[in-house]
């Protein structure tokens, strides 16, 4: 697979996480569950919890915060994919046109 195939895939992937991210379902479960837990674990008053409850909450917090980071990167990624994909198609047509 050359560069362009590997970024159309990748910009195909990005396309279909962002329709993932748009879809009212997943919105649901991200943006009200997964996000608003994430948000009230991070707010917690970890001095005046337990050590097993401490420990519990920042593995929470560390998995959710992989995952975003999982979700920033696709999307980081794709945009890169399509700006590689916009260079070639530019320099394509402008040795073509020499």
């Amino acid at each position: 697979m050359d560069e362009i195939q590997q970024a159309q895939k990748m910009l195909r992937i990005g396309n279909a996480l962002n329709r993932l991210l748009n879809n009212k379902d997943f919105k649901l479960v991200f943006q009200d569950v997964f996000h608003d837990e994430y948000m009230r674990t991070v707010g917690l008053n970890f001095a005046s919890a337990g050590s097993q409850s401490r420990e519990k909450y920042n593995e929470k917090v560390a998995a959710r915060g992989i995952f975003i980071e999982f979700v920033d990167q696709m999307l980081t990624d794709a945009r890169n994919a399509q700006d590689f994909i916009a260079f070639a198609a530019q320099q394509k047509f402008e040795s073509e046109g020499e």
